[in-house]
């Protein structure tokens, strides 16, 4: 069989019995040239036929029984659209840029945060494409928490502050941690203020036994601005390693 000769079409010259071809002898080099990326397949007849190629990110799709495949735009991921995700080591603050129109509201991940410094606040803060804005009395915030030790409640507010803070103190003994699960509920040109509310949680070794302290927190920037970023960062010292991810979250 000269190279290049098997294809979708029948071999119709009469020059070779291909009952007598053994199995796995045909190689790729005796099939007919085709086009880059394409792939064959089966049509509903049984017959062999070429799948086009797609366009660059496109996937692979069962069309349903008696019907080749074909190359088509990736269903969408679901309500969360990751939009950046900023990883800490020994950094001085993580920041997460891209936030715009797209998204109404905005899901933000704060994990494993491990302190380089004892007994420092986790403090929040937003910008624009100017930068972050750290004014002295631009923020707002309220946060109610508890520890396991008591059943008591402490908390922590103040409404013109140059940042929201989050937690009060996170140590940085071994298995000392921070972690938050923030809702930015307005769109990065939306008319109201950013405003944030969630729920925050904390280890701190004391005396030796891990103790957990956590709440929840909601507070905003008092004026508005075209958001496109948010940062986290501790009121002293590096964050020696953890993350933060945030998301856009789709009304469908």
């Amino acid at each position: 069989i000269a190279d290049n000769a098997i294809n979708s079409e029948h071999y119709t010259d009469g020059s070779i019995d291909t009952a007598h071809i053994a199995d796995n002898q045909i190689t790729l080099a005796k099939l007919a040239g085709g086009t880059d990326g394409n792939i064959i397949s089966y049509d509903a007849s049984g017959d062999p036929v070429a799948i086009a190629t797609g366009n660059d990110g496109q996937v692979l799709t069962s069309t349903g029984a008696g019907s080749p495949p074909a190359f088509e735009d990736a269903a969408g991921g679901g309500a969360y659209t990751l939009i950046g995700t900023a990883v800490a080591s020994n950094s001085a603050s993580l920041t997460v840029t891209g936030l715009d129109s797209t998204y109404d509201t905005f899901a933000i991940a704060i994990s494993d945060i491990d302190a380089a410094s004892a007994a420092v606040a986790a403090h929040l803060q937003f910008g624009d494409s100017s930068g972050v804005d750290v004014g002295s009395a631009d923020y707002c915030y309220h946060g109610p928490n508890s520890n396991v030790a008591g059943a008591s409640y402490g908390g922590a507010a103040n409404n013109a502050d140059p940042f929201i803070k989050l937690h009060g103190e996170i140590g940085n003994s071994t298995g000392d941690m921070f972690g938050a699960m923030l809702f930015l509920h307005r769109p990065g040109d939306g008319v109201g203020v950013p405003t944030i509310s969630g729920t925050t949680v904390a280890t701190k070794n004391v005396l030796g036994t891990q103790e957990s302290k956590g709440g929840f927190v909601f507070g905003a920037r008092l004026a508005v601005i075209t958001l496109d970023r948010v940062l986290f960062k501790l009121a002293s010292g590096n964050i020696t390693s953890g993350r933060m991810t945030v998301w856009g979250i789709a009304h469908a």
